[in-house]
């Protein structure tokens, strides 16, 4: 929305949740909370959005997001402190850096760099030392905070103009709403009914708590039958399931129409595939094609 001065420092504490990995913000002190100091200055505004310059005089943990949810305006694409219905009206999923580049330090050091979508580099650190190893038209799903996908035909991983997967699954329209609505982080906590991590929804899953076990039940559902469309689209021949959420995907009960693995690599298939990728030309590890709606 737009900004009520052209510039500001707001002032505020804030207190971490560490066993949930989120933020609240105070504009009194309490115990537990520590003082937290953003300056802001509004570049441009357009329609019901303000483009702002942000100084973190503080450096807490997701302090610019907090900060500026707290006071009304959360940053555009942010899931965990943003309004989600704002920002899939707006085609938004991730919070964006805009008109700042990160390459001048970089340049100072003489360094080369190339810009790699996530979903690029995991699937290639399967493809090349994991569990897709041999595929030629593997897919892979990465489950966390949202629904990551890609996928590879006859060996070359399918990208766009953007460099972002052909097929953006995430927002694809799927039963009332999009995919990610129905298998992601906020779509088990929905179901569970309350916002714990999702590592903690699993363990009380494992302890036998019903509504736990339907969670992971009803997002394990609507995965593979978004699965059983894309093998009629495009006929995939093994599936690496990585992202956090993989740890438990015992408790999906997948039923998928093709081969699925975990991957061998959750932690750093995304850093081994940006090595090979490294090593490799884009024409040998990618094919661009025009967008693909499901």
């Amino acid at each position: 929305g737009h900004m009520p001065k052209k510039a500001d420092t707001l002032h505020g504490y804030l207190r971490k949740d560490q066993a949930n990995n989120i933020v609240d913000i105070l504009t009194v002190k309490k115990p537990g909370y520590k003082e937290i100091i953003t300056k802001y200055r509004v570049l441009d505004v357009n329609n019901s959005l303000s483009l702002v310059e942000v100084e973190l005089v503080t450096g807490r943990t997701h302090q610019i997001r907090a900060h500026f949810s707290s006071i009304g305006h959360p940053l555009l694409g942010d899931g965990k402190y943003g309004v989600n219905r704002d920002d899939k009206k707006l085609g938004y999923k991730f919070q964006a850096l805009y008109g700042c580049s990160i390459l001048p330090p970089f340049e100072r050091a003489g360094l080369p760099v190339r810009f790699l979508h996530d979903s690029t580099s995991y699937i290639l650190g399967e493809v090349s030392d994991g569990t897709l190893q041999g595929t030629q038209n593997p897919c892979c799903v990465m489950l966390g905070t949202g629904l990551g996908f890609s996928m590879m035909k006859d060996g070359k991983v399918l990208i766009d103009q953007t460099q972002t997967p052909a097929l953006a699954l995430w927002c694809a329209p799927f039963r009332e709403g999009i995919a990610e609505d129905y298998v992601s982080t906020r779509a088990i906590q929905a179901a569970y009914g309350q916002p714990l991590s999702v590592k903690d929804i699993a363990g009380r899953a494992r302890q036998g708590d019903e509504q736990a076990l339907r969670a992971f039940r009803l997002a394990g559902e609507a995965l593979s039958e978004l699965m059983e469309i894309i093998d009629r689209r495009f006929h995939p021949d093994k599936l690496a399931l990585g992202g956090q959420i993989a740890r438990s995907a015992d408790l999906l009960q997948l039923k998928l129409p093709f081969p699925w693995e975990v991957s061998h690599h959750l932690d750093d298939a995304a850093l081994r595939g940006a090595a090979y990728y490294a090593l490799h030309s884009r024409e040998e590890c990618t094919a661009v094609l025009p967008k693909i709606s499901l």
